[in-house]
Formats: structure tokens, C-alpha cells, sequence
């Protein structure tokens, strides 16, 4: 809200409406990519495609690839959402989300992706009693950076019930 006060109600919707399209064909450029389709007719979108020619060769480290862009759910953490990708990286089964950014992203809202794609290991250990011990954030900047951040869905575990806990005390209207 501090940002969105800052520039303006107008400047600010013009961004997070730039933003999501730039992440939305982002992520349409890694799917084709890593579904081994023809990504040359995404050519014309410019900026996602230098975004996705930054990561590639991190990209290229994802292998044995289990979903793409799928919809999990948890009855153990009452909440669904729609993974990225889970595959192997460096070799370990790994959340893996891909991210476009203006420029690299901090500690803190690294940590909320950590989050959730801690949510997303426990999601796929309740489904398929396969445990993920690794999740990954790869992230293409418009300033030309890349960011990789590899981190342990064990660490996130207590802060993710946290937040669920506490989403529900501020929303007791809501079934939990």
C-alpha cells in the first residue's frame, strides 16, 4: 500500500497489470520450453523472451520433470494452488517456481515464495508420499540480473503453519 500510495493509484495499476503479463508469457515461454514445444513463436514478446534467454541455462538444470503448471491441493493445510513445476534440479526433486521481476527480489519476499512452495512440497508428499527436500526460486530481472535461490522446505515449515494459523484468526468467518 506504501508503494501504491507513493506513485499513484493509476501508475501503480499500470505496473501490477505490465508485471503480470510480462510473468504470465514468462512462465508460457518456460512451459513450452521445458515441454520441449517450439518456443520461437514467442519471439515477438520481446521482454519475457530476453527474461527467459537470462535463465535458461538455470532452466537447463531441471530434468525428470514430474507437473508442469498443475493444481495441488492439501487437506492437512486446507489450501490449493497451482505449482510451476516439480522436477529434479541439480539431481533433487525440487519445487521449482520461475519469477520475473523489475529487479532481483529481497530476502523478505524471497522468504513468501519459500512459503509457498513449501506449501506446495507438503501438498505433493500428502498426494504421493514423495518427499521434496529442496525448492527453487529462479528469478530473470529486466535489469539484466538473475537470481537463484535454492533453500529447505523444512526451514519454512513452522512459519508457513504460522501464517495459516493467523490468516484464519484475522478471517474467523472463514471455515477452517
Amino acid at each position: 500500500m506504501a508503494w501504491r500510495n507513493s506513485v499513484g493509484y493509476e501508475v501503480a495499476n499500470f505496473e501490477a497489470r505490465r508485471a503480470a503479463n510480462r510473468g504470465t508469457h514468462f512462465h508460457k515461454i518456460c512451459e513450452d520450453y521445458l515441454f520441449n514445444r517450439n518456443i520461437s513463436k514467442h519471439r515477438k514478446k520481446v521482454l519475457p523472451f530476453g527474461l527467459f534467454s537470462l535463465v535458461k541455462n538455470e532452466i537447463d538444470r531441471i530434468d525428470n520433470i514430474r507437473i508442469l503448471e498443475k493444481t495441488l491441493f492439501s487437506h492437512d493445510l486446507k489450501l490449493a494452488g497451482r505449482v510451476d513445476c516439480i522436477a529434479e534440479f541439480d539431481n533433487q526433486l525440487s519445487v521449482i517456481d520461475f519469477k520475473s521481476a523489475n529487479k532481483e527480489k529481497s530476502q523478505e519476499i524471497l522468504e513468501n515464495h519459500f512459503l509457498q512452495e513449501t506449501a506446495y512440497a507438503i501438498m505433493w508428499e500428502e498426494h504421493t508420499s514423495q518427499s521434496i527436500e529442496q525448492i527453487v526460486t529462479i528469478v530473470a530481472c529486466e535489469d539484466g540480473e538473475t537470481q537463484i535461490a535454492i533453500e529447505k522446505p523444512r526451514f519454512f515449515k513452522s512459519k508457513l503453519n504460522d501464517t495459516i494459523t493467523k490468516f484464519y484468526q484475522m478471517n474467523n468467518n472463514l471455515i477452517k
